[in-house]
């Protein structure tokens, strides 16, 4: 993985600096379990944390929580698709020059057992970007893999209306 893009750890945006609407805006490990799927086009958290002393996104990143409480935990990456969010601490950031959408689809399917095979921790698991560097990955040409992205996205879609649907027709009766 360390030839399809390059890792580092977000940094600061604790619990406590986390205000309303004011501040910068931040991306939180938590967010990543709760309130995130594999696209990040949404903030729902803000710093008050100095912006010099925050880890600012591109719109590249690819975002991997660092800690867990179980092997799998580790499978709910996601892109962060907005430039200018601070990134908070726990969080490993892969950035990529590939399909940074695709990576993450990548990370949450293909890659979550080779991810789980490397975390270390008893009650809190933790997930160390250095182990993952060296994980063996082979991907399709950008262009496939925009193909595939929006496949699923459009396999998102249909679902999601086809629930919509079933939901009006189950109050309906």
């Amino acid at each position: 993985m360390g030839d399809w893009g390059y890792f580092y750890y977000g940094h600061s945006a604790p619990k406590w600096s986390v205000v309303g609407d004011g501040g910068t805006p931040c991306v939180r490990y938590g967010e990543l379990y709760t309130k995130s799927n594999s696209k990040i086009d949404h903030i729902y958290s803000h710093t008050n944390i100095s912006v010099k002393n925050l880890k600012l996104s591109k719109g590249t990143e690819v975002l991997i929580p660092r800690v867990g409480e179980d092997p799998l935990d580790f499978a709910h990456c996601a892109w962060l698709s907005i430039p200018n969010v601070a990134i908070g601490e726990m969080i490993s950031v892969f950035n990529t020059k590939q399909n940074p959408l695709f990576t993450a689809y990548s990370f949450n399917s293909m890659l979550k057992y080779e991810f789980a095979k490397r975390v270390e921790g008893g009650g809190v698991a933790n997930l160390y970007y250095a182990y993952l560097t060296n994980i063996p990955v082979s991907f399709p040409s950008m262009k496939e893999q925009t193909e595939i992205t929006q496949l699923i996205e459009n396999l998102i879609s249909l679902i999601a209306a086809n629930q919509g649907k079933h939901l009006q027709i189950k109050n309906a009766l």
